[in-house]
């Protein structure tokens, strides 16, 4: 079945890791394009692709993605219009139409149909994917003209009316209704570009748990790249409102902000990544209501590293609190302090307080010792994606020494030191692993500027 395949899911320690990386999220969907480009050996090596709403500049900057998933893309008209009518009924030997994306974006795989009985059809002669069951508008088409090539020929072709929906994606054939209508997931983009302008994107894409992803990612990389400078930093921020709308659960949210060389990638392949996530997970199949997307882009980095970090007092109480001062150095322009007051538990316990202030980056590295927490269901996932720390957000936490270990995934604190020799020696076999450390708190402060940097503070609790 379409919407069960567990061999895409991915576990949420290894979601973590993509995410921790700074070419994690590129690395992820390019080895997701390579898998799908691997479909079987009867479909065809390179198949034609018409992409428009996104310009020359921005098909330039996915064409790499869309090769790499085994199209040949070619420009066509813009997208959003009305569709032409079919000039006459599809036939055997008629060009058929995929719509992967319709609406301000258009992505649509070009074919020929193989034959029609009643309202069935079957086309292109060989598998799109071999995705099994697939939900896909059917199209007519019209080749423009051939491009002959002694490498590689190439037709372009326009998409005309929608007039049907592929169901199936086999080996053989893709097979198609006449007269039905599929399913897709709307997508609804508002951006704001360097020069202050708004313009408004409403495309939808293909509701199945492998393409949705990739395509949502091809699509905001496109768009994107016809506001994005060609060489040189940005910022792009995905501002509050920014979800993707589930049916009968939470939203997840996708507000952030990136800066750097790879803003927009970042920006893109994050909300594409929690898509697939969701879609992909062990547990339910969710219905993907739409999602929203409320982006600003800047052709300035936003970003600030952390210069020093100063307490007012390192000895305190436990119930006291303590002020921390942290200066930070915008990118050109003047150091910035920022103060926050945090309060030490009332049963902190005696002894050395680890205080760390970062990034969300530095911080998710700083408080791996703890391990993650596993879900094990579809709501706890989105409560853990919607609690993943911010880049615009300076995070303190605090931590003490502690003789603990996860055992099976629990976490057991406070053991003896001989229970822990013996669960975490070399020779013990299972699931256990040694926690060093234990939070105490954790508290954030919002920054306008993608934050870099790290440091850490010991302070001592006093006996009361």
């Amino acid at each position: 079945p379409r919407r069960a395949r567990p061999a895409a899911a991915i576990p949420w320690d290894a979601a973590l890791r993509v995410l921790a990386r700074p070419q994690g999220l590129g690395s992820f969907f390019a080895d997701r394009l390579d898998r799908l480009a691997a479909r079987p050996a009867s479909a065809s090596s390179a198949l034609p692709l018409s992409v428009s709403g996104v310009g020359t500049v921005g098909l330039a900057r996915i064409t790499p993605d869309l090769v790499r998933a085994g199209f040949l893309p070619v420009q066509a008209g813009g997208g959003g219009g009305p569709t032409r009518a079919p000039a006459r009924p599809l036939e055997p030997g008629s060009p058929v139409g995929v719509k992967l994306v319709r609406g301000d974006v258009d992505m649509t795989a070009t074919g020929t149909v193989t034959w029609v009985d009643g309202d069935a059809l079957y086309a292109f002669g060989h598998p799109l994917y071999g995705l099994g069951e697939v939900d896909l508008p059917l199209t007519a088409a019209r080749v423009e003209t051939l491009l002959p090539s002694l490498d590689q020929s190439a037709k372009i072709a326009s998409p005309l009316e929608e007039v049907g929906a592929f169901r199936q994606d086999r080996a053989s054939a893709i097979f198609g209704q006449l007269g039905v209508s599929p399913v897709m997931i709307p997508v609804r983009l508002q951006m704001k570009d360097g020069s202050g302008e708004r313009k408004t994107f409403a495309f939808d894409v293909a509701d199945d748990p492998l393409l949705a992803p990739l395509l949502l990612y091809a699509s905001l990389n496109g768009v994107l790249g016809t506001v994005e400078r060609t060489f040189g930093s940005a910022t792009v921020r995905l501002r509050e409102g920014s979800v993707i709308k589930l049916d009968g659960i939470d939203d997840v949210r996708l507000d952030n902000l990136f800066a750097g060389d790879g803003a927009a990638t970042d920006a893109s392949g994050l909300s594409a990544f929690l898509l697939y996530l969701v879609m992909n997970n062990d547990w339910s199949a969710p219905k993907v209501k739409g999602i929203n997307l409320l982006l600003d882009y800047e052709r300035e980095p936003r970003t600030a590293a952390i210069r020093r970090v100063t307490l007012d007092r390192y000895r305190v109480k436990a119930g006291d609190s303590v002020t921390a001062h942290v200066l930070l150095s915008p990118f050109r322009g003047p150091d910035q302090v920022l103060t926050r007051e945090i309060a030490i538990p009332v049963e902190t316990p005696a002894g050395l307080l680890s205080v760390q202030i970062g990034n969300a980056a530095s911080m998710n590295r700083a408080d791996d010792v703890d391990g993650p927490i596993m879900p094990r269901s579809l709501d706890q996932l989105v409560v853990l994606i919607n609690r993943l720390r911010r880049n615009d957000r300076l995070y303190i936490l605090a931590s003490r020494s502690d003789s603990g270990a996860y055992v099976g995934g629990a976490r057991l604190p406070n053991l003896p030191p001989s229970v822990t020799a013996l669960l975490t020696r070399p020779r013990t076999f299972g699931n256990y692993t040694y926690v060093p450390e234990r939070g105490i708190l954790e508290d954030d402060i919002a920054a306008d500027a993608a934050l870099e940097g790290f440091a850490r503070v010991a302070l001592e609790v006093e006996p009361r």
